[in-house]
C-alpha cells in the first residue's frame, strides 16, 4: 500500500520499472543479467538528466524512514496545517515567492511543527539560534557590565514567536537561494554550512571556490555555466569517480549531506497528509517499533518484518528446511550457484566462520559436516540480490574486481538459538536468516579498497530502496548484513536475477 501511495499519489513522478533496462543475453561470462538497474554503481560517473531525476525522486523516498521513525515527527503535519500556522507560513512563502510546501517541509523538519521546540541552542518552530536570530533581526544583544565584567546580553528573543520567525526563515531562504541562483543548493546549505558547500562544488566542478574571497557572482555563475544542481553534485562521484568529492560527502554528517533530499521529503509526506490523512497515517505506523523494547526503529530493516512475519517465514528447525527444499524442486528454498569465476560469489565452507559453522564445529551440539550443504541456499530473492551485488561490484571494479564470499545464507530457527549462544549478533528478536530473508558477506580476506567499493555500492543500492544493510563487528563476526527489501517490485526483480543466473549456467 505505501509503495502505491507513491505512485497513485503522483508524488514521485514514474514507475519503478523505469529504472530496469534490458540487457542482450550472452553465454560469455561473466554472469550478466537480462536487466538490471540503471543509475547505479558504475552509472554514477554519467548520468543522464532523466537518470538523476529518478535518483532524486527515491533518494527522497528513502528519506521517508530517516524521518518518520522518530515520534515527534508523527503528528507534525497536523500541527503545520492548524490554521493560524499554516496561515503564516503561506503568507511569508508568498512575500519571498517560495513555494509554501517547500517552508512548510523546512518547519517540518526542524521542529516538526511545535512552536515551542528547543534543541541545543535552537528554538522555535524555525529552529534559529543565538548567532542565527541575530543575523534574521530576532535577537537583540546589548553590552552590560555584570559583576564587574562587560559581556553581551540578550534584550530581546522573538525565536519562539512564528509570526516574526516563519517569515525570517522565508527571507534567510530567498537571500540564500540568490546566492546560487536556485534552490537546491540552498536547501542543502542550511545545514551543511556556506563553506562546506562551496568545497562540494569545487570538487565536482575541478574548479577553486573560496569562502572568503570567490565573489558570491562568480559562484551563481560556474553552477549556471556547468548546468550544476544539488543532486548532481550528491550523486555524480563514486569511491573510484571523483573519489575526493565521494569522501568530503561521506565524512558529512548523514543528515546535513542529504539535507536536501529530506526536504524533498517532508514535501511528500505533507502531500500525503493533505490527500489522505489515513495513507500517512499508515506510514506512521509501518514506522512504529515491531518489537518488544524498541523505542524506534534502528534501520530500514527493521520496518521489513513484526513478529507476526517471524512466526509466518521461520524456518523451526533442519527437518523443516531440509522440507523447504522441496527435493530440488520448487521448494521455497534454493540452491545458491557456487561458481566464482561466473558470478563473483564464492560460498565460505570452511576456515573462519564458514556457512553452516556449527555442523562442521566438532564442539558444537549440531555438528554433522553431513549437513552443511543444507545451509547453502535461502529464497530466490535473497539470492538474487545477491547475485546482483556481486554483478554491480564486478562492474565498478572493472579488472581489479575480486571474488567476494559469502558465509551466511538461510538457517533454521534452532541453528540460530545455538548460534546465539556463542555470537550474540544471532540472538536477535529479527532473524532475518532463519527466515531466509538475509546474507551476510564477511570483511575476512577481502581488501579494504573491495570494503570500499561494497560500502558505496550497498549505499547506492539502499538509497534506491532496493536493501537494508547493517555492519556487524561485534564477537568476532566481521561482516555486511544484507536484507533485500520485501516490496513485490523488488521481491520479482531479484527472483529474475536468480532465473537469469539458473539460465546462464544452463
Amino acid at each position: 500500500m505505501l509503495r502505491r501511495i507513491v505512485l497513485v499519489a503522483l508524488l514521485v513522478g514514474f514507475a519503478m520499472p523505469s529504472l530496469m533496462v534490458a540487457q542482450k543475453p550472452t553465454l560469455a561470462r561473466p554472469f550478466v543479467p537480462s536487466q538490471r538497474i540503471i543509475g547505479v554503481g558504475k552509472d554514477r560517473e554519467s548520468l543522464t538528466a532523466d537518470q538523476l531525476k529518478n535518483r532524486t525522486e527515491l533518494m527522497a523516498r528513502a528519506q521517508w524512514f530517516n524521518i518518520m521513525k522518530h515520534r515527534q515527527y508523527w503528528d507534525a503535519p497536523k500541527r503545520i496545517f492548524e490554521t493560524r500556522l499554516w496561515d503564516i507560513i503561506q503568507s511569508a512563502a508568498k512575500a519571498q515567492g517560495l513555494d509554501p510546501m517547500r517552508l512548510a517541509a523546512r518547519i517540518f523538519l526542524e521542529s516538526a511543527g511545535d512552536c515551542n521546540a528547543r534543541s541545543s541552542d535552537a528554538v522555535g518552530c524555525a529552529q534559529f539560534t543565538i548567532s542565527g536570530g541575530i543575523d534574521a533581526g530576532l535577537v537583540k544583544t546589548e553590552r552590560k557590565r555584570v559583576r564587574g565584567r562587560w559581556v553581551r546580553v540578550v534584550t530581546r528573543d522573538d525565536r519562539l514567536n512564528p509570526t516574526l520567525a516563519i517569515p525570517a526563515m522565508a527571507r534567510r531562504i530567498k537571500r540564500q537561494t540568490d546566492v546560487y541562483g536556485r534552490p537546491d543548493f540552498e536547501i542543502a546549505e542550511y545545514h551543511m554550512g556556506y563553506g562546506n558547500m562551496l568545497k562540494a562544488v569545487s570538487l565536482s566542478t575541478g574548479v577553486h571556490l573560496d569562502p572568503k574571497r570567490t565573489p558570491i557572482t562568480a559562484v551563481r555563475q560556474l553552477i549556471a555555466d556547468r548546468s550544476l544542481s544539488y543532486p548532481l553534485v550528491y550523486f555524480g562521484n563514486t569511491n573510484r569517480y571523483k573519489p575526493e568529492l565521494y569522501r568530503f560527502l561521506k565524512n558529512l554528517d548523514d543528515s546535513s549531506r542529504s539535507y536536501y533530499f529530506r526536504v524533498e521529503a517532508a514535501s511528500q509526506l505533507l502531500a500525503i497528509y493533505r490527500h489522505s490523512k489515513k495513507d500517512y497515517q499508515e506510514i506512521v505506523q509501518a514506522n512504529q517499533p515491531k518489537f518488544d523494547g524498541q523505542s524506534e526503529l534502528s534501520k530500514r530493516m527493521w520496518s521489513f518484518y513484526g513478529p507476526s512475519d517471524v512466526a509466518k517465514y521461520g524456518v523451526p528447525d533442519l527437518a523443516a528446511l531440509i522440507q523447504a527444499w522441496g527435493n530440488g524442486r520448487n521448494g521455497r528454498v534454493v540452491a545458491m550457484p557456487n561458481l566464482p569465476d561466473v558470478f563473483g560469489i564464492r560460498i565460505r565452507t570452511s576456515g573462519m566462520s564458514p556457512i553452516g559453522e556449527l555442523t562442521v564445529n566438532p564442539k558444537s551440539r549440531l555438528y554433522n559436516p553431513a549437513n552443511q550443504h543444507w545451509y547453502m541456499g535461502s529464497e530466490p530473492a535473497t539470492l538474487g540480490c545477491l547475485l546482483y551485488v556481486g554483478f554491480e561490484l564486478r562492474r565498478l571494479e572493472g579488472a581489479s574486481f575480486g571474488v567476494v564470499e559469502t558465509n551466511s545464507l538461510g538457517r533454521d530457527l534452532v541453528y540460530q538459538r545455538v548460534l546465539g549462544g556463542s555470537n550474540p549478533l544471532a540472538g536477535t528478536q529479527l532473524p532475518t536468516h532463519g527466515m531466509q530473508k538475509a546474507f551476510d558477506l564477511p570483511r575476512k580476506n577481502m581488501a579494504a579498497s573491495q570494503q570500499s567499493d561494497l560500502v558505496f555500492l550497498l549505499d547506492d543500492l539502499e538509497s534506491l530502496g532496493l536493501l537494508s544493510w547493517i555492519p556487524e563487528g561485534a564477537a568476532g563476526q566481521f561482516a555486511y548484513h544484507v536484507v533485500p527489501d520485501p516490496w513485490e517490485w523488488n521481491r520479482k526483480f531479484f527472483e529474475n536475477i536468480y532465473k537469469d543466473a539458473k539460465a546462464f549456467m544452463r
